[in-house]
């Protein structure tokens, strides 16, 4: 049998799939991943500061649950017999970031600490004590570990403050219990503020309360 001679002529259709393979090895121009990049970043200006508006007002409640904690531990202060006049103390729960109230099973010093059943705990996760004050005197308040600040009826409670901020937030907080007064009060502090800002005994900030425009 004899054999045709010449040169062999691709089908169209191999062709066509040659082409296709080339051109998906060959990957994205520059110009398509500038346009990806453009999208990109719209996506993003849009969903960035809803993102940080919802954390902020997370904070905010955070911040607010945290003075009400307080305030319920300087009532109890206020009228040593509300609990049976255990001694109290602020507690936190560093590997749950939970914040609460805890009371000492007996009135004697030694006696093991119990939540207390009735009072508010904190769980917090926008927020975490940087810094505590008893009396101008600091505390070791680390944030992810556990610590305890006693706050004992049956002595003189400390002028207690909590500075609270969060990594996530720019925002930063101070709660301040003054022991005279037993007022508990919650103040938004400048942006970036690193340690407490002291209060005068009894001190009222009408400012920050909006009461700028009243009197005085």
């Amino acid at each position: 049998m004899r054999m045709r001679s010449g040169t062999h002529t691709p089908s169209p259709s191999r062709g066509r799939a040659k082409s296709s393979r080339a051109a998906g090895a060959r990957g994205f121009t520059l110009v398509e991943l500038i346009a990806v990049l453009i999208i990109l970043a719209i996506a993003a200006s849009v969903a960035l500061p809803r993102f940080i508006g919802n954390a902020e007002r997370q904070a905010q409640i955070e911040a607010d649950q945290v003075r009400a904690l307080v305030a319920q531990a300087a009532s109890q202060l206020a009228r040593p017999g509300i609990e049976g006049g255990r001694p109290i103390a602020i507690e936190q729960i560093g590997e749950r970031r939970l914040l609460q109230i805890v009371e000492r099973e007996s009135a004697e010093r030694g006696g093991a600490w119990r939540p207390q059943r009735l009072s508010p705990s904190v769980t917090l996760s926008r927020l975490e004590v940087r810094q505590a004050l008893a009396d101008d005197s600091p505390l070791d308040v680390r944030a992810e570990g556990n610590w305890r600040i006693e706050l004992s009826s049956a002595s003189a409670p400390p002028r207690l403050s909590l500075l609270l901020a969060g990594s996530s937030v720019p925002s930063v907080w101070q709660v301040d219990m003054d022991p005279e007064s037993w007022r508990v009060r919650l103040r938004q502090m400048p942006e970036g503020t690193r340690s407490i800002v002291p209060t005068e005994p009894g001190s009222v900030n009408l400012d920050g309360q909006g009461g700028a425009d009243l009197p005085w």
